[in-house]
């Protein structure tokens, strides 16, 4: 197979370029500045790495002289792979890596381009592909990455702390925390609801739950969410389930014809009436129906595949409207109550319930503005034509909902033997001057947030990253146009995040008083800082330089005690934001045009974000005093450094007379772009920074050959790890034999899946009592 390769002769390279390459206690070598010697404790990151079919990122375009179909696959698509960085020997720093390997990871690496699985005439059909930001085989179901965060818990019958791995759409597995392997995922298939319909059921079910669940150091409980949509909920802004339900090789010719008229359309710049054109596709589906066996013929088993496909048991579709809070402590089934709201009704959600979190009375859920939706899971039904994709995409997106609504839900209405407890959606405008229009919460969109432990006076206060008018969910596809050059992109952007931004990003505080449900009046705030720019009118160079502390690009956020596995972020102080400024390359001409229409809150005219994110804003850390919300300090990287995964690591000896929530470093993960002899490439690096006085830039970076993460995500701290003596263990036969048992296929071709669990997936788990 060939290698994918980055960029050369002066091309720039893709960002994320990186290796699957597992490493052992690699020295880090200092490269800037002198490595404090008194860090300590343990560092885990996690980050994707491609798929089994590839070494790394990017995606090669071809493989052996054909062309490559994961290529142009977004970043997000890809197995986890944690890092772990060893403080515990004062003067040094070494890092190992492992791939995350769930069952349904050892199942996709036989079902590998090659793989051994491939081979057999039962199973070659099998295999799984990128679909979207998914993962899946038609027949198995789809991968758990456990690729997005790592949250450190303490469960009470465990010898110590343990990791888990995490996924918005998948168990979260429970590794050791020193070797990194997988020990267990939380909870038996059959504890969790999948968001699939009961035809598609399969072995590895679609579980849409939380990639943040919050670990409570006090109780020591995990606190989650599985919760499914409805196909009215899901699919209501989609035209693309009856496309999946329909025979779509019959479908083709005529869907092909009405996009290249889109396209032509869409080339000559005129007005395109996407009305029209959904009608025309639903046309073709009404009129092209599948064509059905003929009787008194047996059907084979992929015959019946088909009939999974294209939807003919109508009945079989239906999902419902729920949510469920999970508690989990260690042992035993996990503990479920279905949320209703204040009505008594099933609470509903529109887009993904991707971060949580608890106080010491509470837990608080939001409705994220992630979009892992089913338009970004099928939105290309034909893959072998960009054309069509293309069409689907541009008619079936949508935008990200322009606030966010928020519950609080009482840790004393958890009661055992109950099976529901209510969700209050919290009232009330929080902030004068900013709309919290069409369904009420937080203005603004936000992904990530974190509230304070302690409610004084009955009061939940917590923090939120608004990345307005973006949705990190959506990637640089090979068709995709530039806005600002009109031209297509080469593979140096394809597959990256699509964050060209059209708003000024913000961080907000809001509080919530518990027992009115409501924002108190006059209590919440959002900064947002644009920098020290000069008028449109007078912008000269690119990037610009000296912008000052500023709120653009928001990103990933670091605080002291934040996902502590033994302590509570009783007060939060101090917050430290990454900001990514604005990159004029991510800006798609579609991203653009979703999201153009005026901004309820937009704080800046379109034309003007439109002009500085032309000319480049560099990237940033702020450091944030939290009673005023006001930027206390920032630093500016230089254009091609991109700081990515921030965490706090507090100092081991108290300082006197220094606010706790800056004494410590800041332990950022991230790329810079270098040259070696004429050629450029992204360097993965970390940089430290003295938490009490960023302004004065990185004291420590390091770096070393064969630490080469792809990306960079989800990051956490923990004091003490030691070997894990699990007191929780799921069994991988009974697991899976229960989840083949409830498959879509009959008892007797049920005896391929059993075949294929007992030859590809259970030899890999010999030894051990837990998948």
């Amino acid at each position: 197979m060939n290698k994918p390769t980055t960029a050369q002769n002066g091309k720039k390279p893709f960002l994320f370029q990186g290796n699957r390459k597992e490493i052992n206690n690699v020295k880090l070598n200092v490269i800037q500045g002198s490595l404090p010697s008194d860090l300590y404790g343990y560092v885990y990151l996690m980050t994707q790495c491609g798929t089994v079919n590839s070494e790394g990122y990017p995606f090669p375009k071809t493989i052996d002289g054909k062309r490559n179909h994961e290529y142009g696959s977004p970043v997000l698509n890809g197995n986890g792979m944690v890092f772990l960085f060893d403080l515990s020997t004062a003067g040094q720093v070494k890092v190992s890596s492992r791939i995350t390997r769930s069952a349904s990871y050892y199942a996709d690496d036989a079902l590998r381009e090659g793989g051994p699985a491939r081979e057999d005439k039962d199973f070659k059909n099998w295999e799984f592909k990128n679909m979207g930001i998914s993962r899946m085989s038609m027949f198995l179901g789809p991968v758990n990455y456990a690729n997005t965060a790592v949250i450190p818990v303490n469960f009470k019958n465990d010898s110590g702390v343990s990791i888990l791995a995490t996924y918005d759409t998948g168990r979260p597995l429970k590794l050791d925390p020193l070797s990194l392997e997988m020990v267990t995922p939380i909870g038996y298939n059959k504890e969790w609801t999948s968001s699939f319909p009961r035809f598609m059921q399969a072995p590895f079910p679609m579980l849409e739950n939380t990639a943040h669940p919050t670990w409570d150091p006090v109780e020591k409980v995990l606190y989650g969410v599985n919760f499914t949509k409805s196909t009215d909920t899901e699919l209501s802004r989609t035209f693309l389930y009856e496309l999946l339900r329909r025979d779509k090789a019959h479908l083709f010719e005529e869907i092909f014809k009405i996009a290249k008229e889109y396209k032509k359309a869409k080339e000559k710049n005129e007005s395109i009436d996407k009305e029209q054109f959904i009608e025309d596709i639903q046309k073709s589906i009404e009129e092209k129906r599948p064509v059905k066996p003929k009787k008194k013929k047996k059907k084979k088993w992929w015959q019946k595949i088909l009939k999974f496909l294209f939807g003919w048991i109508n009945e079989l579709t239906e999902t419902e409207d729920s949510v469920y809070l999970i508690k989990f402590d260690g042992e035993g089934e996990l503990k479920r109550w279905q949320l209703l709201d204040e009505s008594g009704k099933p609470m509903r959600i529109f887009q993904c319930m991707h971060q949580t979190s608890i106080t010491k009375d509470h837990v608080v859920l939001m409705d994220s503005s992630f979009k892992f939706a089913f338009d970004l899971l099928i939105n290309n039904p034909f893959p072998h034509e960009p054309i069509i994709d293309e069409m689907i995409r541009d008619l079936s997106a949508k935008t990200i909902l322009p606030s966010t609504q928020v519950w609080i839900v009482k840790k004393s209405d958890l009661v055992e033997g109950k099976e529901t407890a209510i969700a209050y959606s919290v009232k009330g405008q929080p902030v004068d001057g900013l709309s919290n229009e069409p369904l009420g919460g937080i203005p603004m969109e936000c992904v990530h947030f974190t509230a304070e432990y302690d409610e004084p006076n009955g009061q939940i206060t917590f923090f939120t990253a608004h990345n307005n008018s973006t949705c990190l969910a959506e990637w640089v596809r090979e068709y995709d146009i530039n806005y600002f050059t009109n031209n297509p992109y080469d593979d140096s952007d394809i597959s990256n995040y699509a964050v060209g931004q059209l708003s000024l990003s913000s961080v907000g505080k809001y509080v919530v008083d518990t027992k009115t449900k409501s924002f108190v009046p006059g209590a919440s705030a959002v900064l947002r800082e644009k920098g020290n720019l000069p008028p449109v009118s007078e912008l000269k160079g690119k990037p610009l330089k000296n912008v000052g502390p500023n709120t653009w690009g928001i990103g990933i956020y670091g605080c002291r005690d934040m996902i502590s596995p033994t302590k509570t972020q009783s007060k939060i102080n101090n917050l430290f934001f990454v900001s990514f400024g604005t990159q004029p390359n991510l800006l798609t001409k579609f991203v653009h045009d979703l999201y153009k229409k005026e901004d309820q809150n937009r704080y800046l005219p379109l034309e003007d974000v439109l002009a500085y994110t032309e000319c480049g804003i560099p990237q940033s850390l702020i450091s944030i005093e939290t009673e005023g919300m006001t930027i206390e300090e920032h630093f500016e990287f230089e254009w091609g450094v991109f700081p990515i995964s921030p965490q706090f690591i507090p100092l081991p000896t108290p300082t006197p007379n220094r606010p706790s929530g800056k004494d410590g470093y800041m332990w950022i993960v991230g790329k810079a772009l270098v040259e070696n002899n004429g050629s450029y490439s992204y360097q993965s690096q970390v940089m430290i920074f003295e938490a009490w006085n960023i302004s004065q830039g990185p004291v420590c970076t390091l770096a070393a050959d064969d630490f080469n993460p792809c990306t960079c995500l989800h990051i956490t701290w923990v004091e003490v790890a030691d070997v894990l003596q699990s007191g929780y263990l799921v069994d991988p036969v009974t697991d899976f034999n229960d989840s083949i048992h409830k498959s879509f296929l009959d008892p007797l071709e049920q005896k391929k899946y059993q075949k294929f669990f007992d030859t590809y997936v259970y030899p890999n788990f010999k030894g051990k009592t837990s998948v």
